[in-house]
């Protein structure tokens, strides 16, 4: 009986022409919220109840609304029944929050399917600690539903493991002072109280709704941990097994080169004694044997040694022309039998009694002179020693072998 000139606002049409024909308005909504809308309005007849109804309608223009429609129930006045209430168009609200559903639906669709639980952590500035959203699977990490967590975070905290309770909060505080993304790891138990390695990672914060708000996500890592520590121990079982080696191989050198320095210890006395010359050809060839199978010994040792974290240098008295003439003794066999001169360039005013580790010297200078001698076909092996520097009482020798080989 009366309809108000926010009609044509809301519906496109003059009050009087709906007033004229009801139909118009009728035509214009979708017959099935027309009809829900009727049978609301029936129903109150009887209850007295207010209806309230979304509805959809078209307007003159084509255009799809929603009306938001309110009738109180006013009572009979004759053949008819009055409402009085009014329709709003409330189409930019519903299609915002249409708009709101589907994104809503988008994030529960990517977080449920990503392989980490996905939050938003807030921090009011009465410094309560909440969480403002969590995805779904947080269940399948913890067994703490998102409702839960979001009616109470404490359920999550409860199931960290204390000692590592600094770590998540630190994380908070060094993502607000830095300014920064922060990532680390903490422990925690779930429902069944098994133990679980967990990854968080934090965003910088952002100040909102009265606080600081930091998105995130929690990643179980559990079997990345259990991996590692299987690593550290096979690393562990392999580092001893390597270092009994090196111990074995260590003390089996040290015990064959006692007997082998027996060896080449009589065999020198052997020389100074009448022999054939077929005699002392044997005799030389069992020393050049001796000391080649004692310098590989030595080199075993000293492998050995370093494996096993024991190797060091000797620091002792020595006669330089000692080591020497122990390199002459091992070499100039093979350096006459290649036709070649073996030649030891030593300056005649260097001192002799030295400190140091003619063990290692003379190692290094064999293999030296042995390589030289092995890859020289024709001319001189040259062993020279030169000094470099002297101060006090000590003196600095650089040691040089040259051949005429290849490379």
């Amino acid at each position: 009986t009366y309809l108000s000139e926010g009609a044509q606002l809301v519906y496109q049409l003059a009050p009087d022409q709906v007033l004229r024909d009801a139909n118009t308005l009728h035509q214009m909504f979708f017959a099935e919220d027309w009809r829900r809308l009727e049978m609301a309005l029936s129903e109150s007849i009887h209850s007295g109840a207010e209806v309230q109804r979304e509805c959809r309608s078209r307007r003159a223009d084509g255009s799809l609304r929603w009306l938001s429609i309110l009738a109180r129930p006013q009572g009979a006045d004759g053949e008819l029944f009055l409402w009085n209430g009014f329709a709003q168009d409330v189409t930019e609200e519903k299609e915002a929050s249409q708009q709101a559903e589907i994104l809503q639906r988008r994030l529960r669709e990517v977080t449920e399917n990503v392989p980490c639980t996905v939050f938003q952590l807030q921090r009011d500035f009465e410094d309560e600690l909440s969480a403002r959203f969590v995805s779904e699977n947080i269940y399948a990490l913890v067994g703490i539903t998102r409702e839960e967590l979001i009616e109470d975070i404490k359920k999550l905290v409860d199931r960290i493991v204390h000692d590592d309770l600094p770590v998540m909060f630190n994380a908070l505080e060094v993502a607000r002072q830095e300014q920064r993304p922060v990532v680390f790891d903490f422990r925690l138990r779930d429902t069944a109280q098994s133990l679980r390695w967990i990854r968080g990672s934090v965003s910088t914060p952002r100040v909102e709704d009265g606080g600081l708000l930091w998105n995130g996500a929690w990643l179980d890592i559990t079997d990345i941990k259990e991996l590692e520590a299987s690593l550290a121990t096979a690393s562990q079982v392999a580092d001893g097994a390597n270092r009994l080696k090196s111990e074995f191989l260590a003390t089996m050198s040290h015990e064959i080169r006692t007997p082998m320095n027996a060896i080449i210890g009589l065999g020198q006395l052997m020389q100074q004694t009448v022999l054939t010359s077929a005699q002392r050809g044997y005799l030389d060839k069992i020393n050049t044997a001796s000391q080649s199978l004692l310098s590989i010994l030595n080199d075993i040792l000293d492998h050995s040694k370093i494996e096993a974290g024991k190797m060091s240098l000797e620091r002792t008295e020595f006669d330089l022309n000692t080591v020497l003439d122990g390199l002459s003794a091992m070499t100039h066999l093979k350096a006459v039998e290649k036709d070649l001169e073996l030649r030891f360039d030593v300056p005649t005013d260097l001192p002799m009694r030295l400190l140091g580790d003619p063990l290692r010297l003379g190692q290094v200078l064999l293999n030296l002179t042995s390589n030289a001698i092995k890859f020289s076909e024709r001319g001189t092996v040259i062993v020279g020693v030169t000094e470099v520097a002297r101060s006090d009482n000590k003196l600095r020798l650089a040691f040089q072998v040259s051949d005429e080989g290849i490379g």
